[in-house]
C-alpha cells in the first residue's frame, strides 16, 4: 500500500505534507511508501523530501483556471509514465490533513470497489437536488460526464470522495477524471445555483467511476473531523477544512509558508487545536 499526495510544488503545501507526513510516520509508514507528485513551480521544495518518492511534472494542462485538475492530471501523469504502477493500492490523500490510525484504510477495496470518506452531504445527488435551480444544474452536470440520474441513485449512500482506498487505478481513468473535472467546471460556473461550483474535481472523480465499472464504497473507518469540529468523535482522520478567518482559530490561507511558531498555540476546544499541534510537533519538535 502506498500513500499518495498530488499538489503543485509550493511552499504553501509543503509545511501541510510535513504535518501529514509526520503523523504517518509516527504510525509506521515508511517514508519510502509514501508518494509526492508535484506539479514543478519551486525547486526548494522538492528537496525538503528526500526521504519520501518525489516526482515532478511540467504542468502542461489543456486548461489550467481550474486549479483543482491538477490533482488527477499529476495522476494520470504518474502512472502513464509506468504501467506497473497500476498494479499498486493507493491511500489518496489531501495534504492538508492529519492521519490519527491506520485502522482507516484497512477496507476490502477491489480494482472495482474503492472506499472513500463520506461527503454524501455535500457531493450526493439530493445535495445537488436541493440547490436553486437544480433541475438545469443536474441537467448540465449529468450531459457533461455523460453518466445516468439512474446510476447517481444508486451510488446515493456511497457518494463519498476526499480521502480513498483504490486498486488497480488506470493512467486512462485518471486523465480523464482530470479532463472531466475541467469540462464540468466550465459548464456549471455560469449557472444562476447555490451549487459548491468548486468541487467539480470531487464530482469528476466520483461519476468517471460509471465509465471503467467502478463502484463507490463509503466506509466510517475513512470518516473524518473537520478543523471546526467540536469534538474529534471517532474519526481517525483530522482534515483542516472548514476555516475562514473570522473564525479565530488557525486559518491555513494566510500562511504561504511555515506557520510561525507563535500561531501554533492554540485552546480553542476545536479539533483546530489537535491540527496545530500536529502542525508544531511535525515543524519544531521533530526533525521531518
Amino acid at each position: 500500500m502506498k500513500f499518495l499526495f498530488a499538489q503543485p510544488a509550493k511552499k504553501r503545501f509543503a509545511w501541510e505534507l510535513h504535518t501529514v507526513i509526520n503523523s504517518l510516520s509516527n504510525l509506521g509508514v515508511d517514508k519510502k511508501d509514501i508518494i509526492l507528485l508535484f506539479a514543478k513551480e519551486d525547486d526548494s521544495v522538492l528537496m525538503e523530501f528526500n526521504d519520501c518518492k518525489v516526482y515532478s511534472y511540467e504542468d502542461d494542462r489543456f486548461d489550467k483556471s481550474y486549479i483543482p485538475s491538477i490533482k488527477p492530471y499529476l495522476f494520470y501523469r504518474y502512472l502513464s509514465e509506468d504501467s506497473e504502477r497500476e498494479n499498486e493500492t493507493y491511500v489518496y490523500l489531501d495534504s492538508d490533513t492529519v492521519i490519527l490510525d491506520l485502522e482507516a484504510f484497512k477496507v476490502p477495496v477491489t480494482k472495482s470497489r474503492w472506499y472513500c470518506s463520506d461527503t454524501i452531504g455535500y457531493i450526493g445527488l439530493d445535495y445537488i437536488k436541493s440547490v436553486t435551480n437544480s433541475s438545469r444544474t443536474l441537467e448540465v452536470m449529468t450531459d457533461a460526464i455523460k453518466v445516468p440520474i439512474e446510476w447517481l441513485e444508486s451510488i446515493q449512500n456511497n457518494s463519498g470522495g476526499a480521502q480513498w482506498v483504490i486498486k488497480n487505478p488506470r493512467a486512462g481513468y485518471w486523465h480523464d477524471v482530470y479532463v472531466n473535472s475541467i469540462v464540468l467546471y466550465r459548464a456549471i460556473e455560469p449557472l444562476e445555483t447555490t451549487l459548491q461550483k468548486w468541487t467539480a474535481e470531487m464530482w469528476a472523480q466520483l461519476w468517471t467511476m460509471y465509465h471503467y465499472g467502478i463502484s463507490p464504497k463509503v466506509s466510517n473507518k475513512l470518516s473524518f473531523a473537520w478543523s471546526t469540529n467540536d469534538s474529534l468523535g471517532k474519526n481517525n482522520i483530522i482534515h483542516n477544512a472548514g476555516v475562514t478567518e473570522d473564525m479565530g482559530l488557525f486559518f491555513k490561507g494566510i500562511y504561504l509558508d511555515t506557520p510561525p511558531l507563535e500561531a501554533l498555540y492554540q485552546d480553542s476546544g476545536k479539533v483546530s487545536d489537535l491540527y496545530v499541534k500536529a502542525v508544531k510537533e511535525a515543524l519544531y519538535d521533530s526533525n521531518c
